[in-house]
C-alpha cells in the first residue's frame, strides 16, 4: 500500500513541474505558430518577389528575334495555329497562339518572352514548394523510420527560428538558384517548349508536397488536392510528354509511400483518373488543326494512324539507343553540365540535402531520387542533338528541392554555434544565386543575338529571285520558315529541306500548297517516289534500292524544273546523298554552291557575309553555333577559296582561308587549300607548312599527303 502511494507520488508532478510543463508547451505552441510554419502572407510576397526577380533579368536577356533549333518552327506553328513537330506540344502551341498576340516588339520576341514568362512562373512556384519543405520539416510529427513519435525533432531547435531572416529568405534563395542555373535560363531567353513543360511539372509537385502537408494535419480537404493534380499532370502531358511521363514512377511511389497501396483505390484516385484525361484531351487540337490545312502541318495527323505516329513520335524511336558508348558519352556530358547548373557551390548543398532527406524525409527523399534515376536513364540513352540540355531540367528540378532540404538542414547545424555565426552562414547561403547570376549571364544574353538571322540573310545574298535551294541543315531551315512565313523574307525562293522530303506529309502538305506550280511540273517523280514511301511510313517491305532512285530521281526533277526555265539553282552543306548532284557542275558562292549544268567555271561574285558574333566575341556562342553553323561558314568560305586557287587567283583565295580560319581554327581542311593556293603561288615553304599543319591536326588527310608529296619532288 505504501509503496503504490509512493509510486503515484512519484507520477504525481509538483506545481513547479506543472508551471514548466505549462510554459514549455506555450513556447513550443508559440514557435509553432509564429517561427516554425511560414505564415500565408509570406506565401504571397515571397513568390511574388522571386517572380519579379527573376523576370526582371530575363527581360534583359530573352531573344528579341528567332534564334537556332525549333525556334523558328515554333513560333511559325503557334502563330498560324499549325502542327510542330511531334509530338506536336498542342498546349504550348494554342499558349504560344496568345503570346503573338501581345503588342511586343516582334512576333519571335512575344514568344521568347513567353518563354521568360513562364521560367519566372516557376521560380515563384519553387519558391512555394521551398516553403512546403521548411514546412515538413518544421512540423512535428512522427516519421517512418520507426523513430519515437514523441522526441522533438532536432532540427526544431529554437536556434533555427530565432532567425526569421532565414525563413524568409530562403525560399527565394533556392527559387532564384534555379532560376539562374546555365540550362533553365539559357530556356528562358528563347522561343521552346521547355519553360512552359518545367512549369507545369512544378505545380504538380508543388501539389503533391501540399497534400502531403495537409494529410499530416488531418486536414478533410487535403484529398480533393489529388484530381487538380491530375488534371495539371494530362495537360503537362501536352508540351514534352516524355520527361513528363517520366515522373509518373516518382509521383506514385510518393502517394503509395504516405498512403499506401489501398490509397489508389480511393475516390480521389479514381477521379483523378477521369481528370487526367481530360487534361490529355487538349491533343485533340492536333487532328483539328490538321483537317484546317495550316501553313505548316508536320506529319498530317488528321487520320487516327497517322494522329498515333506523331503523338509517339514514331519518326524520333530510332534515336533510342541503349549502347554502352553512347550512355557512356551521354553520361559524360550530363555529369559536365549539371556540375555547373548551379556552379560548384550547389553541390555542397546538394550532398547535404540528400542526407538531410534521407535521415528526416525519406518520402520526399524517393520522390526526388526518382525523379531523378527515370530521367537519367532515359536521356542517357537517348541520342540527340541540340537540345539534349532540356532533357535533364528536370533533374535540375528534383536538385533544387534537394537544395532546399541541405539549405534549412546545415542552417539548424550551424546556427546552433551563435547567432553571429548564423548570420554569417546565411550570408554564404545567399551566395548561391548570386554566383549563378554571374557565372550564367553572359552565356545566355540573348538580347543582341542575331547568329540565326544572320545565318538565313547569309545564306540568301547569294540565291537568285525565283530559284530553288536544297537543303539539310535545321539551323537554316527553322529561322527561314519563320522569316518567310511571319516577315515575308524572301519567299519567291522554292526552299526544300531535303531531310523532310523524305516525308510524305511535307510533299503533300507544305511543298503542294507552297509551289503548286513547281509540284505540278514534277507530278510524275512525286507520285512514283510517294508510292514506296507509303509502305516504308506504314512499315510495310519495300525496296530500298528502289526508294533511293526514286528519291534521287524526284530532287533531280525539281533541279531541271528550275533550270529549265533558266532559274538558278542552289545547294547548301552537306551535300547528301553527293550522288544527287553529280551530274552538276557546284560553283562556291557565299553559303551555298550554285548548280550549273556545264563544266565550265563560274567566277561569281562572292557576297559579303554579316559576321556578328561570330567573330567580334559579344555573343557567347552557344553549342549549336559552335559544331554546326561555325565549321558550315568555315567549310564554303574554304571551298571559295579553293575554286579560287584552282582558277589561279591565288591571292584571293588565301583571302578566304584566312577568314575561314578565324572562324575555325583548327580546321585541317582549310591549310590543306592553303597550301595548295602558295603552291600554286610557288611559294613552297608557306605551302609545306600549311600542308604540315593539315597533317597535324588529321593525319589522315590524305589530300594533304599528297600535295606535301608533290611539293617534295619539286626543285628548289
Amino acid at each position: 500500500m505504501s509503496q503504490s502511494k509512493k509510486k503515484a507520488g512519484k507520477e504525481k508532478p509538483s506545481i513547479q513541474q506543472i508551471k514548466q510543463l505549462d510554459n514549455s508547451t506555450k513556447s513550443v505552441s508559440l514557435s509553432d505558430n509564429d517561427n516554425l510554419l511560414i505564415n500565408k502572407q509570406q506565401k504571397v510576397v515571397l513568390p511574388l518577389i522571386t517572380f519579379l526577380i527573376a523576370i526582371l533579368a530575363y527581360l534583359l536577356t530573352f531573344a528579341r528575334t528567332v534564334t537556332l533549333v525549333d525556334s523558328g518552327e515554333l513560333i511559325l506553328t503557334s502563330a498560324k495555329l499549325g502542327v510542330a513537330h511531334p509530338p506536336g506540344f498542342p498546349l504550348y502551341t494554342i499558349l504560344g497562339y496568345l503570346f503573338t498576340k501581345l503588342p511586343l516588339g516582334s512576333i519571335a520576341a512575344r514568344m521568347s518572352f513567353m518563354s521568360a514568362f513562364f521560367a519566372a512562373l516557376t521560380s515563384a512556384v519553387l519558391t512555394l514548394i521551398a516553403i512546403n519543405i521548411y514546412d515538413v520539416f518544421a512540423q512535428n510529427s512522427p516519421n517512418k523510420q520507426g523513430k519515437n513519435p514523441n522526441v522533438q525533432k532536432q532540427f526544431l531547435t529554437d536556434s533555427i527560428f530565432l532567425q526569421p531572416i532565414f525563413k524568409f529568405l530562403m525560399p527565394p534563395i533556392v527559387a532564384l538558384s534555379f532560376s539562374f542555373s546555365t540550362t533553365l535560363w539559357f530556356y528562358a531567353s528563347v522561343a521552346e517548349v521547355y519553360t512552359l513543360n518545367i512549369f507545369m511539372l512544378s505545380g504538380i509537385i508543388y501539389l503533391m508536397l501540399e497534400w502531403h502537408l495537409k494529410k499530416q494535419a488531418n486536414d478533410k480537404k487535403a484529398d480533393n488536392i489529388i484530381p487538380v493534380a491530375a488534371l495539371i499532370y494530362g495537360l503537362a502531358l501536352g508540351v514534352h510528354h516524355v520527361t513528363i511521363l517520366l515522373t509518373l514512377p516518382a509521383i506514385a511511389f510518393f502517394v503509395i509511400y504516405n498512403e499506401g497501396f489501398k490509397y489508389l483505390l480511393s475516390k480521389q484516385v479514381k477521379i483523378a483518373f477521369v481528370t487526367v484525361l481530360i487534361g490529355f484531351a487538349i491533343y485533340l487540337y492536333l487532328p483539328i488543326s490538321a483537317n484546317q490545312q495550316p501553313i505548316f502541318n508536320w506529319g498530317n495527323p488528321s487520320s487516327l494512324e497517322r494522329f498515333y505516329w506523331h503523338i509517339s513520335a514514331k519518326q524520333y524511336q530510332v534515336n533510342l539507343s541503349p549502347s554502352l558508348e553512347i550512355v557512356k558519352e551521354q553520361f559524360k556530358y550530363f555529369a559536365n553540365l549539371t556540375f555547373w547548373q548551379f556552379t560548384p557551390l550547389g553541390l555542397v548543398f546538394i550532398f547535404v540535402g540528400l542526407a538531410a532527406l534521407w535521415k528526416n524525409k525519406r518520402n520526399i527523399f524517393y520522390l526526388t531520387i526518382l525523379i531523378i534515376v527515370f530521367d537519367l536513364a532515359y536521356s542517357v540513352s537517348y541520342e540527340i542533338a541540340e537540345d539534349k540540355d532540356a532533357y535533364y531540367l528536370t533533374t535540375n528540378f528534383a536538385l533544387t528541392i534537394i537544395i532546399a532540404a541541405g539549405l534549412i538542414d546545415l542552417f539548424t547545424k550551424l546556427a546552433t554555434k551563435s547567432k553571429p555565426f548564423a548570420t554569417l552562414t546565411l550570408i554564404f547561403f545567399s551566395i548561391l544565386p548570386i554566383l549563378n547570376f554571374v557565372t550564367h549571364y553572359q552565356e545566355n544574353n540573348k538580347r543582341n543575338y542575331l547568329i540565326a538571322r544572320d545565318y538565313v540573310e547569309n545564306v540568301m545574298r547569294s540565291v537568285e529571285p525565283s530559284s530553288l535551294l536544297l537543303t539539310l541543315e535545321w539551323q537554316f531551315y527553322s529561322p527561314y520558315l519563320y522569316m518567310r512565313h511571319l516577315e515575308n523574307f524572301r519567299s519567291d525562293v522554292v526552299v526544300i529541306d531535303v531531310n523532310l522530303l523524305r516525308r510524305s506529309w511535307y510533299i503533300e502538305s507544305y511543298l503542294t500548297q507552297q509551289h503548286p506550280e513547281m509540284m505540278k511540273a514534277c507530278e510524275k517523280e512525286t507520285k512514283e517516289f510517294l508510292e514506296d514511301l507509303r509502305l516504308f511510313e506504314a512499315d510495310k517491305p519495300y525496296d530500298n534500292v528502289s526508294i533511293s532512285k526514286k528519291f534521287f530521281a524526284l530532287i533531280n526533277s525539281f533541279i531541271n524544273y528550275n533550270l529549265s526555265k533558266n532559274q538558278a539553282a542552289y545547294t547548301m552543306l552537306p551535300i547528301d546523298p553527293p550522288t544527287v548532284v553529280a551530274d552538276y557542275n557546284l560553283v562556291p558562292q557565299g553559303l551555298t554552291m550554285r548548280i550549273y549544268a556545264d563544266k565550265t567555271f563560274h567566277l561569281d561574285p562572292a557576297p559579303s557575309l554579316e559576321l556578328r558574333g561570330l567573330l567580334d566575341g559579344s555573343i557567347h556562342l552557344d553549342e549549336v553555333a559552335t559544331k554546326k553553323l561555325l565549321p558550315n561558314y568555315a567549310t564554303m568560305i574554304a571551298n571559295r577559296g579553293k575554286y579560287l586557287s584552282v582558277a589561279q587567283r591565288h591571292d584571293e583565295a588565301i583571302e578566304f582561308l584566312q577568314l575561314s580560319l578565324k572562324l575555325l581554327p583548327n580546321f585541317d581542311r582549310t591549310y590543306q587549300f592553303l597550301g595548295d593556293a602558295y603552291a600554286g603561288k610557288g611559294e613552297k615553304v608557306a605551302a609545306e607548312q600549311n600542308y604540315k599543319k593539315a597533317l597535324e591536326l588529321n593525319p589522315t588527310n590524305k589530300l594533304a599527303q599528297q600535295g606535301l608529296q608533290q611539293l617534295n619532288q619539286l626543285p628548289n
